[in-house]
């Protein structure tokens, strides 16, 4: 691993989480093996455009302009501050533009990345020096900090309780997931709620797809000034209908204002999603409330995130200045 993600990280009471700790956890989660595998795939995508000699020249300019909008994005403008930058992460100038290469190959290749590991089989060794270099290139190496700092914070601010018989990432797990239950009480999700009436407002609807807006123009005016049944619609345009369900805070902008001043049995759009335009008929409003379970979810990680959030800043000290922001 580079120098960067070696040694502390953090502090909660005295107690010290170093990288391999973070690690540790990220390989529990699962998050390490996506890591890993991304790793392998920019290896292999690497590998392959070594063997594209004719579109050299071309993949060195997109691996260039990658380089200088990464630099851009991060106020590294001169010489010297990109040394700098380098430096303190324990990176060459070859290591960093290899780390930037792999991503931008890995991004041009998606659909080709499974079949090209297996043509060209990194090695282990290969993947664990791509994957330090990526990590600290990507900054999800503080990512990874942050979610153990919250599950060891959490668990230094829970109730106490049986400590399960596994290893000292499990019984901070099962120790922060107490104190998670504890901070969602019922006046607690009450208020989160009650702070969320307009964007947890949910919209049951029916939906048609048009591949034309021209069509779907015509189509939203059958249906308004008309008066037609939706299927008929769908059916005379030759296309199907759609059962949705969703929360205005899933909807932005515009479009979000629209579905707010809508009443049962209106029509909104069309509006464009992705490649097609989309008209909705507006089944029915409902206000959120604890009967609905998907309220309910999003009351209770809210909930349990600001309070986990307050115990980071009350009980982390960061010993890794790289770690302190995401």
């Amino acid at each position: 691993m580079a120098q960067l993600i070696d040694g502390p990280v953090f502090a909660i009471d005295g107690e010290v989480f170093q990288w391999q700790d973070v690690f540790a956890h990220a390989q529990v989660t699962g998050r390490w093996a996506e890591l890993e595998r991304a790793a392998r795939e920019g290896l292999a995508c690497a590998a392959h455009a070594d063997t594209r000699t004719a579109e050299q020249e071309s993949l060195d300019a997109i691996v260039e302009a990658a380089g200088d909008e990464f630099r851009y994005d991060r106020d590294l403008l001169t010489a010297d501050e990109m040394e700098q930058w380098l430096e303190s992460r324990g990176l060459t100038a070859r290591t960093w533009l290899e780390a930037v290469r792999r991503r931008v190959l890995r991004e041009r290749w998606a659909g080709e990345a499974a079949g090209l590991v297996a043509r060209y089989a990194p090695s282990a060794d290969d993947v664990e020096t791509a994957l330090a270099a990526d990590l600290v290139c990507s900054d999800v190496h503080a990512t990874l900090a942050h979610e153990l700092a919250e599950v060891a914070a959490a668990a230094a601010a829970a109730p106490a309780g049986e400590a399960p018989a596994g290893d000292r990432l499990e019984a901070l797990r099962d120790a922060a997931a107490r104190f998670r239950r504890g901070a969602v009480t019922d006046e607690a999700l009450r208020k989160e709620i009650a702070m969320h009436q307009m964007d947890w407002v949910k919209i049951d609807c029916r939906a048609v797809e048009f591949a034309l807006e021209a069509e779907a123009r015509e189509a939203a005016l059958c249906l308004r000034e008309d008066g037609m049944p939706l299927e008929d619609v769908a059916r005379d345009a030759h296309v199907g209908v759609g059962v949705l369900s969703f929360y205005l805070e899933e909807v932005s902008g515009d479009d979000r204002s629209r579905f707010l001043a809508s009443h049962a049995g209106d029509v909104v759009g069309p509006i464009p999603v992705d490649d097609v335009h989309v008209l909705y008929r507006v089944d029915r409003k409902v206000m959120p409330g604890p009967e609905d379970p998907g309220v309910v979810a999003r009351a209770v990680e809210l909930v349990a995130a600001r309070a986990v959030s307050v115990e980071v800043q009350r009980r982390v000290q960061w010993l890794a200045d790289a770690a302190r922001t995401v």
